[in-house]
Parts: C-alpha cells; structure tokens; sequence
C-alpha cells in the first residue's frame, strides 16, 4: 500500500482472520465449468451403473445399486451438478451401462426412468431438510436422512412398479415394496459417505502437510484396531454363515463409530454393507436361506439397512458431542471479545512453540503489541465503539499471520504474537506491516462513523539458545516501553541473541 493510503475495514462475525466473503457450506470445494461438471457426472453414473450390474443376479434387479445414491449425494453436495447438462450426462452415462452390457435400449429407458424418480424425490424432500443437519453432525440428522432416503425409495418405487410389472410380470404392489427396499438400503448406505465426504484431495492434503509441519503426534497404531476387529468379524460371518452373519459385524462397526471421523465410519459401513448384500446375493456367503426367495431378499435387504443405521447414527451422536467439546475447549482458551487466544493459552501455546524451536535449532520473534490512545476511543465514542476497534485490530492483525503462529490478547488493549521458525529480517517485515497497514486503516464503527488507530509495538528476537518464553516478554515489554517513548505508531527491536 502507498504511502499516504488508508481503506476501510468492516468487522463482521466470525473466528480471528475469517473473511467476510460468503463461501457454499457443503460444496465440494472446487469449481468446475458446465462441460467438465457433466462430465463428472456421467462418467460417476456410468462406473456406478456398472458396478451395480456385475452385482445383478439374472432376471433380477441388482442386489446393490449405488449409481442413484451417488447421483442424488453429488446434486445434494454440490448445486453445480444439477445443471441441465449434468442430467444429460447422467442420462447418457445410464443407457451407455445398460447398452454395453447387451441390455435393449427399451428396457434401460424404462429403469433409468425410476433412477430418476428417485434421485428427484431426494432433492425435493432435501429442501426441508435444515443447514446444520446437512452434514450429518447432529442428533437427529440420521432422521431426517432417513426421511429423505425414505421419500427417494418411494418415488423410485412408483415409477418402478410399473416398469418391474412390464419388465419383471411382477404384481404392482409387489414390485413397489421391492424396489422401495432395494433403493432405502443403497440411500442409506452412500448418502452419509456423500455429505460428509472432505473436501479432496487438496483438503486432505493441506491437513496432512500441516500436521507434520507443526510436528503433530503420528499416527498410533492402536487407532487400527477398532478396524482390524471389523475385518475378522467380516472373515468369521462368513466361516460362520447362517441368517444370523449379516449381524456379527455390528459390534465392531460401532467401536469404529466411536473411534473413527465421520467419513471414515460411513465409508466403512457402506463397504461392509455392500460386501454383504453382494455375497449374500452372489452365493459368496452362505446365509442358510434361499438368496433367490422374494420375501428373503427383502428381509436381508431390510436387516442389512437398519444394521447400517447403527454406526451412522452413532457417529453423528460422537460428531455432536465432539464438536460441543471443541467450542467448549475454544471457549476456555479464547478471548471472548477478539477471539484470539486468552494470556493463559497464549503462554501454553507459546511454550510448546519454543520447545519445538529448541528442537529443530531455529529461531524465534515474540511481539507484543499496544493500541495507542485507545482509551481516548473509548471516552469519545463509547465502549461498543472501543470493542469493535479491538475485534477489527485481531482480525487485522491474523491476516498478517501464519496458521502456525501463536496470537493472544494479554489484557485491555495489549496483544502478543509468538513467530517460531522465523528470522529477524522476516519478524520486522511482520511487525512493520501490521504497524503500517492498522495506520492506513480505518475501522468502520456500528453507527457508520470511522476511526482511526495506531499500534506500537515492541519485538524480541532470539536463537534457539535463547528461546525462552519469559526472557522474550521481558524483552519485548522493554522494547514496546522504547516505542511509546519514541513517539507511539512505531517498531522497536531487540535482540536476544547478541
């Protein structure tokens, strides 16, 4: 920014170093044009669409069917695949399954007729469906999934008791109930993975490039166990066999509920879902009934869809109790005003900073920070005014600020920044920016009124010799104490080091 330059900042609500900028909750992160969103689509239908067939007994409907779940859990993530486009493509991606694999073109338009009604019947009972329980993070979001996969399976059904009835010479009525069963276990077993699958790969990515980078604790090999456990009782339902094996496995599904993410637990519970209707269906696991029988299909189906509704509902239940644990983990080590950390979590995260700093043998800078006249802000336009000048301060001062930085309030209007890893050229150029752009700032107050602050601030550098948390406050006390002295709207360095 020139010199001589000033813009406006807008406080707004959010976490330290939020953007006001408005960002699609349940997207997939990424945005595609028209041609490259259709052709996501269609290829995902036609590899799910195949998939499914493989697990097609003759003369039957496929025994697992993910193609329709799948369709309806990408049009329910990300509203760039329910452009028309899209819906060609998945139209195009359904024909050219059933057409490769010697089904007449006749017969692949009718059942792709029910696809669709049944993906359709999703996204309108989606509408109802609220914000926070989109992600399935709440107590009740495995009901209303379950209302939502409910009314898709009878949509797909009143189109597809007609088709099974020209296709299959099934009863109408017959037909609906088995086409109703056969889409209610397919909803319930990939939706979950659909609405809580991460942001990748670039997510997941940056997640594990940044745990290592701040030294994260490895993975532990104890944390493998909750799934070892499930692939044995996999292995012995099928030693086992008998009606009873669909069930041997639910113990072990839901020990990964309370171990594993979300993601993680729906994965796995569509996988062992659908290992099971396909063996069972394929002759791989001998259930001790005849898989062929009409009202055994719809049993098993049934079984196997509400044993899934065990671990998914117990991983919401554990992402709720999780997530109330985190705010009140943030609420113990936050300032409640600016956000930032309090002086109490300031100190832990700084001391476990620098040990790391000592570890690697690099250096570190620690500033401290003080609004200059800040009480003349409060006098003039009231403490709302005062709260907001410290909240755009924070927010300000985050941008500034790396994920691996330590930021605190240490009371009234005094603030600390810990930089491990960080050469004294680089924390001047730090200090020097938030200096210079909080004077070219002027923060927008509730009434519409501006006001203008300056910050001075005090910077202690030292090596990994001298890395210690007291030594760099005392020192970065003295130097604040030189800038207020100095003139105020200014830097002062000393180092530790020599």
């Amino acid at each position: 920014m020139a010199a001589g330059q000033s813009h406006t900042f807008q406080v707004f609500a959010g976490k330290t170093g939020d953007t006001p900028e408005a960002v699609e909750p349940y997207s997939l992160g990424v945005t595609l044009g028209p041609l490259i969103a259709a052709a996501v689509v269609g290829g995902a239908v036609l590899a799910a669409s195949l998939l499914g067939i493989l697990s097609r007994p003759i003369g039957q409907l496929a025994s697992f069917w993910p193609t329709n779940a799948l369709l309806l859990g990408l049009m329910l993530r990300d509203r760039q695949f329910t452009q028309p486009l899209c819906w060609v493509a998945a139209l195009i991606g359904y024909l050219a399954a059933d057409l490769i694999t010697g089904s007449t073109l006749q017969r692949s338009a009718l059942l792709t007729m029910g696809n669709f009604a049944g993906v359709i019947g999703g996204i309108v009972a989606w509408r109802f469906v609220a914000e926070e329980n989109r992600s399935l993070g709440t107590p009740l979001a495995v009901l209303y999934l379950l209302l939502v996969a409910i009314v898709a399976s009878a949509s797909a059904g009143l189109v597809g008791m007609f088709i099974s009835a020209l296709i299959f010479n099934r009863p109408p009525l017959t037909a609906w109930v088995y086409w109703f069963i056969s889409e209610l276990v397919n909803f319930i077993a990939i939706l979950p993975v659909m609405l809580t699958l991460p942001k990748l790969p670039w997510r997941l990515g940056r997640m594990l490039f940044e745990r290592r980078r701040a030294g994260g604790p490895p993975l532990r090999l104890h944390k493998l166990v909750p799934f070892a456990t499930l692939m044995l009782s996999v292995l012995l339902a099928g030693a086992l066999g008998g009606p009873g094996a669909i069930a041997v496995s639910v113990p072990a599904l839901l020990w990964c509920a309370l171990t594993y993410p979300r993601f993680i637990t729906m994965l796995i519970t569509l996988l062992c879902s659908a290992w099971v209707l396909v063996a069972a269906a394929l002759g791989h696991m001998d259930l001790g009934v005849d898989t062929n029988d009409y009202s055994t299909q719809l049993s098993m189906r049934l079984g196997v869809m509400l044993i899934a509704l065990a671990p998914i509902t117990a991983a919401s239940v554990m992402a709720a109790r999780n997530e109330l644990l985190d705010r009140l983990r943030h609420m113990a080590d936050h300032d409640s005003l600016t956000r930032t950390l309090n002086r109490n979590a300031f100190r832990k995260s700084a001391l476990d900073l620098l040990d790391q700093v000592s570890v690697d043998n690099r250096s570190a800078a620690l500033l401290m920070l003080d609004l200059d006249h800040f009480k003349l802000v409060n006098d003039t336009h009231g403490h709302q005014a005062g709260d907001m000048v410290l909240i755009g301060f924070s927010q300000l001062v985050a941008s500034h600020l790396r994920a691996s930085d330590a930021f605190g309030r240490l009371g009234g209007e005094e603030f600390a920044v810990l930089l491990p890893h960080c050469r004294a050229e680089d924390a001047k150029a730090i200090a020097e920016r938030i200096r210079s752009s909080l004077a070219a700032t002027r923060i927008k107050l509730a009434d519409g009124s501006e006001v203008s602050i300056t910050v001075s601030i005090g910077l202690a550098h030292a090596d990994a010799a001298q890395c210690d948390l007291e030594a760099l406050l005392q020192s970065a006390d003295r130097a604040l104490y030189r800038a207020k002295n100095g003139g105020r709207n200014r830097v002062e360095f000393v180092s530790l080091s020599g």
